[in-house]
């Protein structure tokens, strides 16, 4: 094991004192206070060891480029220097979709002072299917992948996305044009929820993601938190450190879980328990669940609570009928326009 203390107890006994890290994955969520802890944990860690892993250059992220973003304007070259907003809204589109289609909601949605980018994940779909994925989504059978404890393949790319992210994100908070370093929100929605929230909890740097909005989509994927979620408290209380995720990030970065209750994709139960579970070990995360399958917002209840969430965090007024009044802002009417017109929103 290699010398950490950046956590602040054993993984198995919960000591808070001469914590090591696990020497094979480095991850800095796994730690315990001696090697009787470590291999009383192996069978359940183990199986993830290999998949939190990083090879030297995935590490450090020297090989990773940052994402191509594509701009409300159009221009995947327009940087900071050439914007005066002091805010940027980043989306992560689901399954079978890119940035082209998904950066026109964010532009409908036209909060004040806030430049609106999008991504197009990095890995295209099978059998010739349009869009991308940020991580495998079918099987070779075409099924959809579930995951589960063992299974290698998603966590390695989830953890490469999350790594390009960082970088991404480190591009766009260079000085604008009136010299300010502007902050960034996540807006995930299906898959790109899950990329999302990783990102965000997984930051190191506290306060560089000011929030995050995740649409119709997981906190963490099953093949971490293997099913213990409500059943095994240990697994429970570990799950965000288990994620390779920073619990000052965690405990000072809001997350908002916008979900449907016909979802049946991810049952929105599903979502709520692991909210809640996420919630009693510190994590500042809300769920909020409207009648809708696994859609984005279509109607003003449904976006009046992203409204309200983000708020906040962009110094807005707290009220829907007060924004209206604001200089260079709109108030969306969602009751007569379909703002996921463009964006695909099957969410597989």
């Amino acid at each position: 094991m290699a010398d950490q203390t950046s956590w602040s107890c054993c993984l198995v006994c919960g000591q808070s004192h001469e914590l090591k890290r696990c020497a094979r994955c480095k991850n800095d969520g796994v730690e315990y206070c001696s090697r009787e802890c470590q291999k009383a944990d192996w069978k359940v860690h183990g199986k993830l060891c290999r998949d939190l892993s990083l090879s030297p250059s995935d590490a450090d992220g020297s090989e990773l480029p940052p994402f191509e973003l594509v701009d409300t304007e159009g221009d995947q070259r327009i940087t900071s220097a050439h914007s005066t907003a002091r805010t940027v809204l980043v989306l992560l589109h689901g399954v079978g979709d890119e940035a082209r289609n998904f950066v026109g909601f964010g532009r409908k949605m036209e909060l004040p002072n806030t430049r609106v980018v999008a991504i197009t994940a990095p890995l295209p779909l099978p059998y010739g299917l349009p869009g991308k994925c940020w991580y495998l989504a079918f099987e070779p059978d075409g099924e959809p992948v579930k995951g589960s404890l063992g299974d290698k393949r998603r966590l390695r790319e989830l953890a490469r996305a999350r790594k390009r992210l960082h970088k991404t994100i480190d591009s766009l908070r260079t000085p604008n044009a009136d010299g300010i370093v502007p902050s960034v929100l996540l807006f995930g929605y299906g898959h790109g929820a899950i990329v999302a929230i990783d990102a965000a909890m997984s930051c190191p740097k506290v306060g560089e993601i000011k929030g995050v909005v995740a649409v119709s989509g997981g906190c963490v994927l099953p093949e971490v938190h293997h099913g213990s979620i409500g059943k095994d408290q240990g697994a429970t209380c570990s799950l965000p450190r288990r994620a390779g995720w920073h619990p000052a990030t965690c405990m000072s970065t809001p997350v908002l879980v916008h979900h449907g209750s016909a979802d049946k994709v991810l049952p929105a139960e599903q979502v709520a328990k692991t909210c809640d579970a996420l919630q009693r070990v510190g994590v500042q995360i809300k769920f909020a669940q409207f009648p809708r399958g696994s859609e984005l917002p279509r109607n003003e209840c449904e976006m009046r609570c992203i409204f309200e969430f983000l708020s906040p965090l962009l110094n807005m007024p707290s009220r829907l009928d007060d924004l209206a009044q604001e200089p260079g802002s709109t108030l969306i009417d969602v009751t007569g326009t379909d703002l996921a017109a463009e964006v695909r929103t099957d969410n597989l």
